[in-house]
C-alpha cells in the first residue's frame, strides 16, 4: 500500500525520504505557509523566507546521517527537481 509506493518513489533509499522530510520540515516553520491550504502549496505560492531554512550540515546534525551522505541525497534530491537551493546556500522544498 503506501509503504510500497514510498519505497518506489524513493527507490527503496529511506535516508533519502528522511533528508526530504528534513527540509519539508523546516519549510513548514515558515509563518507565512500557516495560513495557506495545500492547494496554494501545490500551486508554489510565493512564500517568504523569513526564517531560516536548512542547510546540509544541519541536516547532517540533526539526523545523524553522515555529512557526505547528505551532500549525495541533496545532489540527488536536486536533480529530480524537488528541492532547490537557494542563494544563500539554505534549501527548500519546490511546489
Amino acid at each position: 500500500a503506501w509503504t510500497l509506493l514510498m519505497r518506489e518513489s524513493f527507490d527503496g533509499d529511506l535516508d533519502l525520504m528522511l533528508v526530504l522530510a528534513v527540509i519539508g520540515d523546516r519549510r513548514l516553520k515558515e509563518p507565512s505557509v500557516k495560513d495557506l491550504s495545500f492547494d496554494d502549496l501545490i500551486k508554489g505560492a510565493n512564500l517568504g523566507h523569513t526564517v531560516p531554512l536548512t542547510n546540509r550540515k544541519s541536516i547532517a546534525d540533526s539526523t545523524g546521517i553522515p555529512r557526505e551522505t547528505v551532500r549525495r541525497k541533496v545532489a540527488n534530491l536536486l536533480a529530480r527537481g524537488w528541492i532547490e537551493e537557494l542563494e544563500d546556500g539554505s534549501l527548500t522544498t519546490t511546489p
